[in-house]
C-alpha cells in the first residue's frame, strides 16, 4: 500500500465520519458503552477470582503421621509432587497447644494430659483445584495415617471460581456480538448515505476491495475512538474505586498496579479496533454489492 493510497483511505474515512457526525457520535457512544460494560465485568471477574483464589489457597491439608513415621521422608515425598507448594511440620505438642488455643482452654492443663494427637504436616497446594488429587496422593504415602481438609468449603470455592469464569466468557461473547452489530449497522447507514458515490465508483471500474477499504478504516477509527474513551473512563473510575476501597475496606485489596492498568488500557483500545474492523467487514461483505 502506497503513501498516497493510505492518505486517500484516511481522508475518505474522516470525510465520511465528519459528514455523518450524528451517526458517528452515536456509533462511538454505543461501542464505548459496550466496551465499558465489558471492561467493568472483566475487572469484576479478575478481582472476584483473585479473592476466591486467596480464600481457596487458605484451604490447607493436615497430614497425620504415624508414631513410627519418618517425617522428613514423608515431607520429601509430598514436595516431590509439583502440585504441592510447601509443607510445614507441626509436632504433636504444638498440635495440642494449638487445639487448646482454638478452644479457649487453660494451657496450664496441658501438662496433666497425655497427648493423644499425632505429629502432622500442614500442606499447601499450588492450585486450589489440586486439593482432592493431593489428598489422594498423600494418603498413599507410607507413614501417613490420615489426611484432613475442609472439603465442603474447598469445593464451594472451586465451584464459584468456575462459575465466575463461565459467566465472564458468556457475557464477553454477548457483548462482543453487540459491539459488532453496532458497528455493522453504523457502516451500513454510511454506505446507504453514500450509495450514489459507490455506484459511480462501480461504474468506472473500481474494485470491490478499493470501495470497501475506506469503510473498514472508518470502522477501525470508530473502534479506536471508542476504545480510548472507554479506557479513560475505566482507568479513572477504577483508580477512584481502588482509593475508596483502600480507605474504607483496608483488609481488601483490588488487583491494581501499572501492569493491570496498562493491560486494561491497551486491551480496551485493541478490542475496540477489532470490533470496529469486524463490524465493518460484516457490513461491507455483501451490502456494497447490493447498493
Amino acid at each position: 500500500m502506497t503513501l498516497n493510497t493510505l492518505e486517500f483511505l484516511l481522508l475518505e474515512s474522516w470525510t465520511s465520519i465528519r459528514r455523518n457526525a450524528i451517526i458517528s457520535a452515536a456509533a462511538i457512544t454505543n461501542i464505548s458503552a459496550v466496551l465499558l460494560v465489558a471492561g467493568i465485568f472483566v475487572l469484576l471477574t479478575v478481582n472476584v477470582e483473585r479473592w476466591l483464589g486467596v480464600q481457596a489457597k487458605k484451604t490447607t491439608l493436615t497430614v497425620d503421621l504415624a508414631e513410627t513415621a519418618d517425617a522428613a521422608k514423608v515431607e520429601a515425598a509430598l514436595l516431590a509432587d509439583q502440585r504441592v507448594a510447601k509443607t510445614r511440620f507441626v509436632p504433636k505438642d504444638e498440635n495440642l497447644r494449638q487445639l487448646f488455643v482454638r478452644q479457649g482452654w487453660d494451657l496450664k492443663a496441658m501438662k496433666y494430659l497425655d497427648n493423644p494427637l499425632p505429629d502432622c504436616l500442614i500442606v499447601e497446594t499450588t492450585r486450589p483445584e489440586d486439593v482432592p488429587d493431593v489428598v489422594e496422593m498423600a494418603s498413599k504415602i507410607k507413614g501417613v495415617t490420615a489426611v484432613h481438609y475442609a472439603q465442603e468449603v474447598a469445593l464451594q470455592l472451586l465451584r464459584l471460581i468456575r462459575g465466575v469464569k463461565l459467566t465472564g466468557m458468556v457475557l464477553s461473547v454477548i457483548l462482543a456480538l453487540a459491539a459488532l452489530a453496532v458497528v455493522a449497522t453504523t457502516i451500513r447507514l454510511t454506505i446507504y448515505a453514500r450509495r450514489r458515490e459507490i455506484r459511480i465508483m462501480q461504474l468506472v471500474g473500481a474494485t470491490h476491495w478499493f470501495i470497501r477499504l475506506p469503510f473498514l478504516v472508518e470502522g477501525i477509527m470508530y473502534g479506536f475512538a471508542s476504545g480510548v474513551l472507554s479506557a479513560m473512563l475505566l482507568l479513572g473510575g477504577y483508580a477512584y474505586l481502588d482509593e475508596q476501597v483502600e480507605r474504607t475496606l483496608p483488609f481488601m485489596q483490588l488487583a491494581f498496579g501499572p501492569e493491570v492498568l496498562a493491560l486494561l488500557a491497551v486491551g480496551t483500545v485493541v478490542a475496540g479496533m477489532m470490533f470496529g474492523l469486524g463490524g465493518s467487514l460484516l457490513a461491507t461483505r455483501e451490502y456494497i454489492r447490493e447498493v
